[in-house]
């Protein structure tokens, strides 16, 4: 899996309620544990089988889930008791996943908020969920979640769930739900399609080397609590700030295949998707690095390698083309070559990596083409 440090979104919370958890409802059993969330406030910290602790959390969400607000990607619906899907950009869909590319979609990392619960606290990653029943009489305005399992991946088009086949695309599991939990979630509060839930926090190293995130969820198996209409849909919120002192860095790689007029990201998945290249053809590499955070950094390095016919592996130079410090939000361009285009299959990687006091930021990005 590449290794990646992405940029954030970091929300801090002026939140002073030390985690107060109103609601643990713990069923304990030899076989599982029952958790409820049914009123605003409600708050449960379930250990999971893999990732350590994440926090779920009831609230009461005015906003819309609209556009501007709230970034959905995936929604499940299905008239099958039991649903269940995961987000991704490919297509055919394995599961109950809505196939509209708004609802259902691949995610970045860098998009994904980061908050905290109280002021100098630890920062965790933030989903929030809406469910939705059709029935309004007890008990089917609730609904059972008996599974989350949260990845990251560097490829948008995850398929194959579990994500094991070797066949398909690879993604490494961070937090998952201990095959017994399950959680009772109430739908009358934030009543209607639109309105969040409630949401789960997630600690905020897991994904941090990672591109996207793949959520799969399953609904409705448990306490006889089924899904009986309506959709289920997890998403991110957006259009939030950073607090003061975070650090961030992003690069990105592309190519160009036609004098610099077009540059192409070329993060193909499949080696079927690689943009040929007639041998020998003049092409050009553009790195494009960026502060995400809002503090210098320091002690930058770029390197670049030049993967020429398949077999040598050659650092560019880039000596005198960068600088050493980036203040916070600024950013920087390199153009390499031109260069010719060698024979077969090429993967040309890129790294930057910045200081913020003791941290040692990373990131990569790689740019491919195919020399015919």
């Amino acid at each position: 899996m590449r290794k990646q440090r992405k940029g954030r979104v970091l929300l801090g919370l002026a939140l002073v309620m030390a985690l107060v958890i109103t609601q643990i409802v713990g069923v304990p059993s030899a076989l599982a544990t029952e958790y409820h969330l049914d009123t605003w406030g409600d708050t449960a910290v379930l250990t999971g089988a893999v990732g350590g602790d994440a926090v779920f959390e009831f609230f009461n969400q005015d906003d819309p889930t609209g556009s501007g607000v709230f970034d959905p990607f995936v929604r499940i619906n299905t008239n099958k008791k039991t649903e269940k899907g995961y987000n991704t950009s490919y297509r055919k869909l394995q599961f109950d996943e809505n196939s509209s590319p708004i609802y259902t979609k691949d995610y970045l990392v860098a998009n994904v908020p980061v908050v905290q619960l109280e002021e100098n606290g630890p920062y965790y990653y933030e989903f929030q969920c809406d469910v939705n029943q059709s029935n309004r009489a007890a008990p089917a305005f609730y609904i059972s979640l008996d599974k989350l399992e949260i990845y990251g991946t560097d490829n948008a088009l995850m398929h194959l769930y579990p994500f094991n086949d070797a066949t398909g695309p690879s993604a490494d599991l961070v937090w998952q739900m201990k095959l017994d939990d399950w959680v009772r979630v109430n739908s009358l509060p934030n009543a209607g399609s639109g309105r969040r839930d409630f949401r789960v926090l997630i600690p905020y190293d897991l994904l941090d080397n990672y591109t996207y995130v793949v959520l799969y969820s399953q609904f409705g198996a448990n306490g006889g609590y089924v899904n009986n209409g309506g959709y289920e849909e997890w998403g991110c919120r957006v259009g939030v700030e950073p607090p003061p002192g975070v650090p961030g860095i992003d690069i990105m790689k592309y190519v160009s295949i036609d004098n610099q007029v077009t540059w192409l990201d070329a993060n193909y998945a499949t080696r079927a998707e690689y943009v040929p290249v007639p041998r020998a053809t003049p092409i050009y590499f553009k790195i494009v690095v960026t502060n995400t955070g809002n503090v210098e950094l320091t002690g930058i390095q770029v390197t670049d390698v030049w993967v020429n016919e398949g077999v040598d592996s050659t650092p560019i130079d880039l000596t005198g083309l960068y600088p050493s410090t980036l203040a916070g939000g600024g950013s920087f361009e390199i153009i390499v070559g031109p260069l010719p285009a060698g024979y077969c299959y090429h993967t040309n990687t890129a790294t930057v990596t910045g200081v913020y006091s003791d941290q040692t930021l990373t990131d990569i990005d790689v740019a491919k083409y195919h020399g015919t």
